[in-house]
């Protein structure tokens, strides 16, 4: 509280100013104020929305993934589990590049490019 007593104290001069010019636009400056406020408001709805679809879409369930590891394109799957929590579970998907996602940029030449990667985690 006393901060924004200070800051006020410190800058009443240019405050009044600032004041006294959107007085004398009246109406014309809260319309203004209004309307970029509500241009940023669905400035970050939209980022949000465009945010939560692409997660969506990059995405898969395990049905689809043993389909596509059936199918007749080639698949890479880069499980990034640690060792010991694979050792835990008792599984390991089949063909699947062990890393661990620290690794994934030292490792990042083994990963082909003419293929799609699915990247395995819990």
């Amino acid at each position: 509280c006393t901060t924004y007593l200070s800051v006020g104290v410190l800058f009443r001069h240019q405050i009044d100013r600032v004041l006294l010019a959107l007085g004398l636009f009246g109406r014309q400056a809260g319309a203004v104020l209004a309307v970029l406020l509500a241009a940023y408001v669905a400035y970050r709805y939209f980022q949000r929305w465009r945010f939560r679809r692409q997660l969506r879409i990059n995405r898969i369930t395990p049905a689809e993934l043993v389909s596509l590891m059936d199918g007749d394109e080639p698949v890479m799957v880069v499980d990034l589990r640690a060792p010991s929590e694979i050792q835990k579970v008792g599984f390991k998907l089949q063909g699947a590049r062990v890393l661990r996602p620290a690794e994934l940029r030292t490792h990042f030449a083994e990963i082909p490019g003419d293929r799609d990667v699915i990247l395995y985690c819990t």
